[in-house]
């Protein structure tokens, strides 16, 4: 790294201002990299997160449908003893 600044460097005036620009590059490369490995990171979680609600759907449906026959049931015998 060291010899390319010295190549900027000696390039004059405009070596500089290449080597202002390279440097504000690497460390604006970095963050970049640094975010998507964040980005990733989160996608693998959402994607995680809907498996698993698409794992316990029918369990979740099952459980409503259980949930319905008690009242129908409830209702039906309420139902009766009032008439």
């Amino acid at each position: 790294m060291d010899e390319l600044a010295k190549a900027f460097l000696a390039a004059g005036p405009g070596g500089l201002i290449a080597a202002t620009l390279f440097y504000f590059y690497r460390e604006w490369a970095a963050e970049i990299t640094a975010l998507k490995s964040k980005i990733d990171q989160l996608q693998t979680q959402i994607v995680s997160m809907l498996q698993a609600q698409l794992d316990s759907e029918p369990k979740r449906r099952e459980t409503l449908d259980s949930l319905k026959r008690l009242i129908e049931d409830q209702s039906a015998m309420l139902k009766g003893r009032i008439t």
